[in-house]
């Protein structure tokens, strides 16, 4: 895992990294023997406007009626930050990073974009696993 080799292997070969904020949640949660030290090494840093991922979910019979209706619930909501580090997308719901053991959490993510189109996502991997090759050519939405 990532924050695992960061952690071992330090900065020097792990100068910068880059991960989902419930990432970082997650591995403080389940890693407690480390926080002092991820503490000390790390600095959290959210791009202004940052991405806000959101996994929409459509139900397709009763089963998935009552997930969607579940997911929605409250408890469950606070459950997902608490353990898990998924900020709710829920009018009212509140996410306070101080339940948490995760030092620079902001309170609120107020500066946010969209994932890009599908399209420019597929360009963006194929540049990626070419190493660059032909980025100049990159995808221009018309």
């Amino acid at each position: 895992m990532l924050w695992d080799k960061y952690i071992n292997q330090g900065a020097g070969a792990y100068p910068l990294i880059v991960g989902y904020e419930n990432q970082l949640v997650e591995y403080s949660l389940t890693h407690p023997d480390v926080l002092d030290l991820l503490w000390r090494k790390t600095r959290i840093l959210y791009p202004k406007p940052t991405v806000w991922s959101s996994h929409p979910l459509m139900a397709l019979d009763a089963a998935g009626e009552y997930l969607l209706k579940a997911l929605q619930d409250p408890d469950i909501q606070k459950l997902a930050w608490e353990r898990h580090g998924f900020r709710s997308g829920l009018l009212g719901t509140q996410n306070d990073p101080k339940v948490l053991q995760v030092v620079g959490l902001p309170e609120t993510i107020d500066a946010v974009i969209h994932m890009p189109h599908t399209a420019v996502m597929e360009r963006i991997l194929e540049v990626l696993q070419t190493g660059g090759q032909g980025a100049q050519n990159a995808y221009r939405p018309g």
